[in-house]
């Protein structure tokens, strides 16, 4: 008999998957007040995603946090400038 896998995604995992198609969806060309709420709903949820996952070491949740709010905020430089 084969044993049927559970599937071992969280709720972490599906804010996480938001929070890139948010990100993603804010690099899209849409008016740039449009954009940056993308990016800004993107980067809380990642924030909300990494500080949440249990299983990870803290300094890893730190320096990924660190690093989408650096990144989005890169990429949100351009759409500031346009408003």
């Amino acid at each position: 008999m084969t044993e049927s896998k559970t599937s071992e995604s969280t709720w972490q995992d599906v804010v996480g998957l938001v929070g890139i198609s948010l990100a993603v969806a804010g690099l899209w060309d849409i008016p740039p007040a449009i954009q940056l709420v993308c990016l800004a709903g993107g980067v809380v949820c990642l924030l909300i995603s990494f500080t949440n996952q249990s299983n990870w070491p803290i300094w890893m949740r730190w320096l990924l946090s660190v690093l989408a709010v650096v990144l989005i905020a890169l990429m949100s430089w351009p759409d500031i400038k346009n408003l």
